[in-house]
């Protein structure tokens, strides 16, 4: 009978400090859970500024890419106009009147030539235009200025179709229309940008 009161009494304090670690194990369940939940509900806050700035930073990219786009596309229209003026404008110097064309290249020999004795390089299509008026109005302005006014004609046709190449004795001087053009554009391109655009084109 003894023995059984003691095998009770264990039995008693086996169940009861079972109850008690059962007890501890849940409220140090319920601990964990509840930090656990904390931790999550923070890191999901992270995650959201996070993503937030992400998305933030996406769409100041995504607006900055669309000017550029925008500033390309407007450049690039800007150029094809400047291009357009240019194109046309040597396009009026070469269907120039004989008359203006006679004019226009008798100044720029005239004021081109050094010793007066220069050689002329012109396009085969305009021989007659050259030796029939600009070189006779050429070499009397050239000796109304104290040159020589010798200036012939190579026979050898120039590498373009409008314009001229004067061949002086220590250098040439191009003045193939296009080339011309290319000259004044590189000078004046940002002030006729501005006359077109209100402003300079980069």
């Amino acid at each position: 009978m003894a023995t059984d009161a003691i095998i009770n009494k264990i039995k008693a304090d086996a169940e009861n400090d079972a109850g008690k670690t059962i007890e501890e194990a849940k409220n140090r369940a319920k601990a964990v859970l509840a930090e656990g939940e904390k931790e999550t509900d923070r890191a999901a806050d992270d995650i959201k500024a996070r993503t937030e700035a992400d998305i933030a930073a996406l769409k100041e990219r995504s607006a900055l890419m669309t000017r550029l786009d925008i500033r390309k596309q407007t450049l690039a229209a800007q150029r094809a106009v400047l291009d357009q003026v240019f194109s046309e404008a040597e396009e009026r110097l070469a269907n120039m009147s004989d008359d203006e064309k006679s004019k226009f290249i008798t100044n720029f020999i005239v004021s081109a030539a050094v010793t007066g004795n220069e050689t002329l390089c012109v396009p085969e299509g305009e021989k007659r235009l050259y030796s029939q008026r600009i070189l006779v109005s050429a070499n009397r302005e050239l000796k109304s200025k104290g040159l020589p006014g010798q200036l012939t004609i190579d026979d050898v046709p120039a590498p373009f179709s409008h314009g001229v190449m004067i061949r002086g004795e220590h250098a040439d001087i191009n003045g193939d229309f296009h080339v011309l053009i290319e000259e004044v554009r590189a000078t004046c391109e940002r002030e006729v940008a501005d006359i077109l655009f209100d402003h300079e084109v980069s």
